[in-house]
């Protein structure tokens, strides 16, 4: 064996050519299909940092009315964790933004409130210190104890040894360290990095939600860790049985729902199933390139063999046996592979480093680290051995069916036809697989292109936008936060250049909703059993003017609207409310209140940009004051050059207050489109791969002809040819390869669309400009792989060619 791969290793570096070529495609092509694997295994399958045996660790769910995954109650979960045998333990756990300040300086940072047996549940264990007692659970709001993670540690405070004992202020409110989680651990889900852990316990003083008290109370994830011996179904059953005994008598139509146990991995379970569609949809798609890098090398290896076919004929002739030629064709092809792997990890490494996710904004902080490990080595290499051997089976096999009689005496110009086919086929399969991520880019760039001329409602341009949590401010907010929040609003309004600024608790496209249901008498449509469901924004009076959403009648708020009774409603609510009706100083209930209609808005985009228009209603922002706020203000100018004074003016106004970087309106809007970003940028990425790859196949292929049909060019220029005939000739050629290429790979193309359809809103996935777009493109790339084998062509010459053989 190793004499063979010295032999194989010896032939290799006799064509160097070949053999870099061959390394650099195999490279190229496994560091897309790795880095892709690594993303898969990195988002479902790969434990986070801290986490022991995520074999046996299950997120632990309970329906809602609507079907979706629904919340616990603390009762709830104190009752499962007491009365279940099938789980060894049972934690909770909830996830907030709070302020976390030493010295002058407070930073928000991501927070989760934890049941006591969290960390153990979890098998974590503390850096520094310990984590919490059972007794810190116990009674509310009596023990103010925190554990920071070590990023924070040695971030925030420089890694003080004297940390332990520490006092911080988590929303206005002194805390005590008592511990530091052990490097890498952020908690269980990947995107959002818990950087402070505090008592369940001290709900009530962390955050507005978290009663311990009632049943009804809805705000815990529960996960827990199945005992030794138990099963899934088991657990499943035992704990439906729990919560029908616990929930009895207080909501039928959830009590009786069954639980469901689902393994605890990093991507969210509410957002499990879209993400795992559409990281396979790119993983089918860098498993494409990898597929073309194969064929590419395929091709190579067969035009390696043939020109070896005089040496295999001689070494026959000498005693060597087929079997052998077979086993060193493929110990050449597994050397190419096995070096192309180990460089495609260094491509993967690279890959990784260029943080293709990266933090789309910053009032969503979240992080994500998608470094190859031990799982992306193994499954490089695997692939590479795999494919090594599948590839260099066609090759080995036309070097092993040499004709020694007639390779000795012509060097087998018989059999080229065949061969031949094989390499048009390679070459046809490279062209088709490269259209999929080509038409995939294409289709995301489109739908961009789509989005930004869809009219948001209102506009966006020289607007700059940060959200206010008054939440951060401590016990206090609910005296503080509404005197905060006006401060701030009247320090933006007096900043040079500004020409309005508002309040609102929510803006349009933005992340978070409030619903409700609302009727009136006599609706000009039916009214749904339960009343109409509607979003529902509370905002100021210079809301419409500052965002510039135009009146279609009536008036905005005023000052004079402190008192709840005026309501303002948009276009598609009086429609469907009122018909043709006029719908100013028409009642609206809400819940126990009456509301009159003062004014009716345009319709404004309220969570995509490519929905249809739904019901929103305004309420006076006055007499309802929100924990959470944004604040608006529109520049004169670029909303980017108002950004820095703003902050700074902020901070100034409010410097207890943790605050986020202002970003323009656009930049806010965009972040919808977030994951369709994405997918152009990776289909861009694997579709310019695929297309040099396929332009390298096409190229080599039609340069081989050219040398082999050498001495028929010469026989057509002897017989009166032009140099045009022959550059047709090629032509023709490359024509017929691109066109079955472009057949099959449409085929291909038009399936993969129609699979990602749902990330595609606004185009179809047979959208006509983009397939032309892409057919044009591959038509240029095949008239440039055929300038130089056609050139060649017509300077052959005719006596020189005639006489080479």
């Amino acid at each position: 064996m190793f004499s063979g791969l010295r032999f194989a290793l010896r032939s290799l570096r006799k064509t160097p050519g070949f053999s870099l070529v061959g390394i650099l495609l195999i490279a190229i092509g496994l560091a897309a299909a790795t880095t892709a694997f690594t993303l898969v295994h990195t988002l479902f399958y790969k434990a986070r940092p801290g986490i022991a045996d995520p074999a046996t660790l299950f997120n632990i769910h309970t329906p809602d009315k609507a079907g979706d995954l629904g919340a616990w109650s603390y009762p709830d979960f104190q009752g499962l964790r007491d009365s279940s045998r099938q789980m060894r333990g049972i934690a909770a756990f909830t996830a907030l933004e709070t302020g976390l300040a030493s010295g002058q300086q407070s930073e928000r940072v991501l927070t989760q409130l934890v049941s006591a047996n969290f960390f153990e549940v979890l098998g974590a264990r503390p850096a520094l210190g310990r984590f919490f007692r059972a007794e810190e659970e116990k009674t509310n709001g009596t023990h103010a104890v925190a554990v920071i993670s070590h990023r924070r540690w040695q971030g925030q405070f420089a890694g003080d040894a004297g940390i332990l004992g520490r006092s911080v202020r988590v929303n206005g409110l002194d805390f005590t360290i008592i511990g530091v989680a052990e490097p890498g651990f952020h908690g269980t889900f990947i995107g959002f990095d818990m950087d402070l852990w505090l008592p369940i316990a001290m709900a009530r003083v962390a955050s507005l939600e978290g009663d311990l008290t009632l049943p009804d109370a809805h705000w815990l994830e529960l996960l827990g860790r199945l005992a030794p011996g138990a099963d899934v179904l088991g657990a499943q059953t035992e704990l439906t049985g729990i919560k029908r005994r616990l929930q009895a008598g207080r909501d039928a139509d959830i009590a009786d729902l069954p639980v469901k146990l689902l393994p605890t991995r990093p991507a969210d379970d509410s957002l499990r199933g879209s993400a795992l569609g559409f990281a396979g949809a790119l993983s089918a798609t860098a498993g494409l390139v990898l597929v073309i890098a194969c064929l590419n090398v395929s091709g190579l290896l067969l035009s390696r063999a043939e020109g070896r076919r005089r040496e295999n004929a001689v070494r026959l002739a000498l005693g060597c046996s087929r079997a052998r030629l077979v086993l060193e064709g493929i110990r050449e092809s597994l050397l190419v592979f096995a070096a192309g792997g180990a460089l495609g990890l260094l491509f993967t490494k690279w890959i990784a480093g260029l943080d293709l996710l990266g933090t789309p904004t910053d009032f969503i902080p979240l992080a994500f680290a998608f470094a190859p490990d031990w799982w992306a080595f193994a499954f490089c290499f695997g692939i590479a051995l795999v494919a090594g051997i599948l590839t260099s089976l066609a090759p080995a096999w036309n070097a092993a069916r040499t004709d020694l009689v007639e390779d000795l005496k012509i060097g087998g110009s018989h059999g080229a036809t065949g061969r031949s086919r094989l390499r048009s086929a390679l070459v046809i399969g490279q062209l088709a697989f490269c259209l999929v991520p080509l038409v995939l880019a294409g289709l995301f760039v489109r739908l961009l292109e789509q989005a930004s001329r869809v009219p948001p409602g209102f506009a966006p341009d020289g607007l700059l936008v940060t959200e206010l949590n008054v939440t951060l401010l401590g016990d206090d907010y609910q005296n503080k936060g509404a005197e905060t929040c006006r401060r701030l609003l009247e320090r933006a309004r007096t900043l040079p250049g500004v020409t309005a600024a508002t309040l609102t608790s929510r803006l349009p496209l933005g992340r978070g909703s409030l619903s409700t249901l609302m009727s009136t008498d006599h609706p000009a449509t039916p009214e749904p059993k339960n009343g109409f469901r509607t979003a529902l924004t509370y905002v100021d009076e210079s809301y419409f003017s500052t965002l510039q959403i135009p009146l279609a009648t009536g008036r905005a708020f005023t000052s004079a609207d402190d008192k709840p009774g005026a309501i303002v409603i948009n276009e598609t609510t009086a429609r469907r409310l009122f018909g043709a009706a006029e719908p100013l100083e028409r009642e609206i209930r809400i819940g126990p209140t009456s509301y009159r209609v003062v004014g009716v808005s345009r319709d404004v985009k309220y969570s995509h940009l490519w929905e249809e228009p739904r019901l929103q209603v305004y309420l006076p922002l006055a007499p309802n004051p929100r924990p959470r706020l944004w604040l608006a203000v529109r520049h004169e100018g670029p909303a980017t050059a108002l950004a820095p004074t703003l902050q700074r003016a902020l901070l100034r106004a409010a410097p207890d207050l943790p605050l986020a970087s202002p970003i323009p309106a656009r930049e806010h809007i965009e972040f919808t489109l977030f994951a369709q970003k994405f997918g152009a940028r990776v289909a861009a990425v694997l579709g310019g791969i695929s297309v040099l790859l396929a332009a390298i196949g096409l190229y080599g292929l039609l340069s081989l002809d050219g040398l082999r049909q050498a001495r028929e060019f010469g026989v057509r220029l002897a017989l009166g040819a032009q140099s045009r005939d022959l550059v047709a000739l090629i032509a023709g050629r490359a024509a017929r390869l691109v066109g079955l290429g472009l057949l099959l790979g449409g085929v291909l193309a038009a399936g993969a669309g129609t699979l990602l359809q749902d990330f595609l809103p606004l185009i179809s996935p047979l959208d006509p400009t983009t397939y032309l777009t892409v057919v044009l493109l591959l038509g240029l790339i095949a008239l440039a792989a055929m300038l130089a084998p056609a050139r060649r062509a017509t300077r052959v010459d005719p006596i020189a060619a005639l006489r080479s053989e």
